[in-house]
Parts: structure tokens; sequence; C-alpha cells
């Protein structure tokens, strides 16, 4: 399962990082992906949440979500300003 790039203290670049889960074991887990770098990300990995009229949002950090909200348009919600 992806855990998405992480920064590690002593390395210079991000590093991918996966969980391994017996299937045998693991429960089943709604999965929700972030709109901007398309994570996928289960129950309680969000760091950020949004909330539109009917709709909830996840984010894997928030740098993700500050991009969601700069320009969400770009992200397929379309969204009315002033």
């Amino acid at each position: 399962m992806p855990l998405g790039k992480r920064h590690l203290r002593g390395l210079v670049e991000d590093l991918e990082l996966f969980a391994v889960v017996s299937r045998t074991t693991a429960e089943p887990r709604r999965r929700r992906i972030d709109p901007v770098c398309r994570m996928d990300l289960a129950t309680g990995e969000a760091a950020a949440t949004l909330s539109f009229p009917g709709e909830e949002r996840v984010f894997c950090s928030q740098e993700c979500l500050q991009r969601f909200v700069a320009a969400p348009e770009r992200y397929g919600l379309q969204v009315s300003r002033p």
C-alpha cells in the first residue's frame, strides 16, 4: 500500500514509502484520493480536509491543500469567485 513520498532525516531527497499489509488479516478500509497529487489515502491518513456543501475533499499534506485552495477549478471543482 503506497504511503507517498516522505522526507526522512539524513536523506537528501524524499523517499517513496509503502506499507506491507497481509490481505488475509487486513480489514477493508474506505479509501479516498487527494485531488492534487492523486495519492490514495485510507481513513485517518489525511493531513487535511476541506468541506464544500455536499462534498468533502481530503489531502495528504498542507501543501496539497494550499494548491487546491489557490486554484480549485484546476482540480475539477467549479467555484464562483466574486
